[in-house]
């Protein structure tokens, strides 16, 4: 749908687990942060998606935030043009409230967990040490694969490169001309490494139009940082993905006010490293995808984890609260 964008404000990475939950909101605009306190299996994602389902029923361009091992779960989601956002705040992306009440406020939905969920505390116990382990196991295919594209960055690098005039015919091409609005990047995921490998929700987002950057994986990442500069010097406010393997590298620019994407793809292989710039891709591809079928296990231990909750959460309770969140929120935007 034309008004739904979708992203990942976290996502596995090379270097471990990397968020951007600060560029959900703009902090630079009023706005309101609701951040939801709980366990798994005690309804948050459930919690956001009816907020989301219901603004957007009434007209209201709403952004999707994605758990970065599960899709089918929920980190966060925003009412684009109200800058009001309710996001996950427990671990591993911990939030707290900056400025209770005014700015911000914590939804604490564990208040709705029976006591009896303690019987259970050995099994739980377990399951979570169990999905540690999962998780460990996956970081570290994560890493063998993050070296590897190094290496190939490595390799393919080239002093000659003339990337800024690269990045000049893209742009050209794309005609996003010169905005004197203020320039402003936010940083989030468009591909994070999750059960499927290598994931990208690009395809969900419904661009206007793809401009494919091309070339070796050196020459697409220096196109992608002149073109992410010289957007920012015609005054364009975009956002910016990393790529997860390696974070100084960019995958994605886009431009929202246009519905514009510009996507690297650093697959031409050639020159005498051929043999070794393949393995290094064969690498790549291998490794995220045994990371992902570790993180697979991990999200069904994690069901399992998540089966104990549901049995002792009042769900009445936390649709009634789900509910007053939607007015207040109603509230706030008809101030």
């Amino acid at each position: 749908m034309k008004n739904i964008k979708h992203y990942f404000a976290g996502a596995n990475t090379g270097i471990g687990f990397s968020n951007f939950f600060d560029y959900i909101n703009n902090k630079e605009k009023d706005g309101y942060e609701y951040v939801i306190k709980g366990g798994p299996g005690t309804g948050k994602s459930t919690f956001m998606r009816k907020i989301g389902e219901y603004f957007i029923k009434k007209g209201e361009p709403v952004e999707y935030f994605y758990c970065s091992s599960d899709f089918d779960s929920l980190d966060g989601v925003r009412l684009a043009d109200r800058n009001i956002c309710v996001v996950d705040g427990t671990a591993p992306h911990v939030i707290e409230a900056n400025v209770p009440a005014v700015a911000d406020k914590i939804i604490n939905v564990g208040e709705h967990i029976s006591d009896d969920i303690a019987k259970n505390k050995t099994e739980i116990t377990k399951l979570i040490a169990d999905t540690k382990t999962l998780f460990d196991i996956a970081y570290g295919f994560i890493s063998i694969a993050a070296t590897a594209l190094k290496l190939s960055l490595a390799l393919t690098e080239s002093k000659d490169f003339d990337a800024e005039a690269k990045a000049k015919e893209y742009i050209l091409n794309a005609r996003v001309g010169v905005t004197d609005s203020t320039a402003r990047v936010r940083k989030l995921y468009i591909s994070t490494i999750n059960e499927n490998g290598l994931f990208s929700i690009a395809n969900k987002n419904n661009y206007k139009k793809i401009f494919k950057v091309i070339g070796s994986e050196s020459e697409s990442a220096k196109i992608m940082e002149e073109i992410k500069k010289a957007l920012i010097e015609d005054g364009h406010a975009i956002t910016v993905s990393q790529n997860p393997l390696v974070g100084d590298v960019l995958d994605f620019v886009e431009i929202p006010a246009l519905n514009t994407l510009f996507v690297r793809e650093g697959s031409v292989i050639s020159g005498d490293n051929k043999d070794i710039l393949q393995f290094c891709a064969d690498t790549v591809k291998t490794y995220t995808g045994k990371a992902g079928a570790s993180l697979l296990k991990a999200k069904q231990v994690h069901r399992k984890l998540e089966e104990y909750y549901v049995k002792n959460v009042n769900f009445e309770k936390l649709d009634e609260l789900c509910k007053k969140v939607i007015a207040e929120i109603e509230e706030r935007i008809k101030k």
